[in-house]
């Protein structure tokens, strides 16, 4: 019935913008927006629900037209195989304890399924002040990137530092999991990097993030930390659309 009414209410919206609206006269289509309203005021609790699936659409549309750009390796970091079937797209900060949490989750996906694949997004949003342990492990995580390293491995390193991610401490997390330390630190200092990285954040601003974590699977924007189960849906419902479509 609500989806009916929104209908309903859409095209009353469009009828004063084509020419049906010359079909009805004007105390018709008073009497129409008197029943919307008196339905609306009859059953307030339609509104919340109308604002989520407006929400829902504009999040869909905000991610169609992100597409390019959500699904580039620029500025984040693939793991999986190429041409999966359905790419988990993760906005993440290594400060953050539920996207700590939330990589358990991740793991058992691409150990589960291996028709899919994670692009670590960077998006470095809890440094205070001065301080620059978010953005520092996410431009060393982006440099890591363009080594053949295991970087599910440094990755998890850098969640799991008894330390504060200093410059040094992430240096030594890179030595100890396999990767070239003099290399990952030319590519730190790389601009490019730091550009993408703003370029995240600009993303993540169109998308409508609010924190950290946020994935993206399919046409869903899934905000926290859900758990497996919420995940490994998302992705067989985007893999059903895929196949449909």
């Amino acid at each position: 019935m609500l989806r009916f009414i929104l209908l309903v209410v859409m095209v009353m919206a469009t009828l004063t913008q084509t020419s049906l609206a010359q079909t009805l006269g004007t105390a018709q289509k008073a009497e129409i927006e008197a029943l919307i309203r008196s339905y609306i005021l009859d059953n307030p609790e339609i509104i919340p629900e109308a604002m989520e699936i407006l929400r829902e659409k504009q999040t869909q549309q905000a991610i169609v037209a992100a597409g390019p750009a959500l699904y580039s390796e620029i500025g984040a970091v693939l793991v999986g195989p190429k041409d999966a079937s359905v790419t988990i797209v993760e906005f993440y900060d290594y400060q953050c304890g539920f996207c700590r949490k939330g990589l358990n989750d991740i793991e058992r996906l691409l150990r589960n399924d291996k028709d899919v694949n994670v692009l670590f997004r960077q998006w470095p949003i809890r440094d205070n002040g001065t301080a620059t342990h978010s953005a520092d492990s996410a431009i060393a995580a982006l440099a890591a990137g363009r080594q053949d390293g295991n970087f599910l491995k440094f990755h998890r390193a850098l969640y799991e530092s008894p330390t504060r991610l200093t410059k040094d401490r992430i240096l030594q997390i890179a030595q100890s999991t396999g990767y070239d330390v003099r290399q990952l630190q030319r590519d730190m200092d790389d601009e490019d990097i730091t550009q993408s990285i703003k370029q995240n954040f600009a993303l993540a601003r169109r998308l409508g993030l609010n924190g950290t974590p946020g994935y993206i699977i399919g046409d869903t924007l899934i905000p926290g930390a859900v758990g497996y189960s919420a995940l490994k849906q998302a992705v067989v419902a985007a893999r059903d659309a895929r196949d449909k479509g």
